[in-house]
């Protein structure tokens, strides 16, 4: 009865939930949390995880969800919505220093449809797959990766490479980066949460503090980001898990 009685006053407080506890809200318009450094250090081998919930897209409209990219040239990582039929599925794209597109391909899943869903991408040196709510992706993600990757900047919400651009509205939620391709069963497992610390080189659970724009990447391995033009945090889940 009490927790009814919570999510009733936080409802008609207009306020929303993060899914893991808190979650950091970006407006689409300017806000982002920008980390100093790619966080898998340009890695041939490497995993990406975070939770979202986003509205549906407009055709049109490139939107970056996570970005790796290099801040004076054309090459990054990104996975986002992207103008075309598929605007509310998700696009992975990676393009090397030549600004050549190694791989830029659609999921087959549904993502921007303003529900919490769960995303893991993994890659060892092309080999790679992505997983929507700890299920595999029919797409094919495989690619032969060629040519020169100077990554040096990573980015939540957003990217930047010339400037800060494509800006995503919606929460983001507890994103991890570890240093080496997942397996299918331990995708399962963290989309559970029930996640490895094996690996792990970034951590941030987007909780946000009160104050400043300090936000701490919990791995230990001091990557710390920036919440920047003020993406806020969110309510806390009454169905709050502890976080790994």
């Amino acid at each position: 009865m009490k927790k009814l009685l919570l999510i009733s006053l936080l409802v008609l407080a207009g306020l929303s939930y993060g899914k893991i506890g808190q979650a950091l809200n970006f407006d689409g318009v300017d806000d982002y949390v920008q980390i100093n450094k790619p966080v898998y250090q340009n890695s041939t081998s490497y995993s990406i995880s975070f939770w979202i919930k986003s509205p549906a897209q407009a055709t049109g409209n490139i939107k970056s969800a996570y970005a790796e990219a290099v801040t004076s040239g054309a090459a990054y990582l990104r996975l986002a919505s992207w103008p075309g039929a598929s605007s509310n599925q998700l696009r992975v794209v990676i393009r090397n220093d030549a600004a050549t597109a190694v791989l830029a391909v659609y999921s087959t899943t549904i993502v921007f449809n303003d529900t919490w869903h769960h995303i893991a991408w993994t890659d060892a040196n092309g080999t790679a797959a992505l997983y929507i709510d700890g299920v595999r992706d029919a797409s094919n993600f495989n690619y032969t990766r060629s040519g020169v990757f100077t990554l040096n900047t990573s980015t939540i919400g957003a990217i930047v490479d010339s400037g800060p651009d494509d800006f995503l509205q919606s929460k983001i939620d507890d994103v991890r980066v570890y240093n080496r391709a997942m397996s299918a069963s331990e995708i399962r497992m963290l989309y559970r949460g029930n996640a490895t610390r094996v690996g792990l080189v970034g951590y941030w659970p987007l909780i946000g503090n009160t104050s400043g724009t300090f936000e701490p990447d919990f791995s230990g391995k001091g990557n710390h980001g920036t919440r920047t033009l003020g993406p806020y945090r969110s309510a806390m889940s009454p169905y709050m898990r502890f976080r790994r």
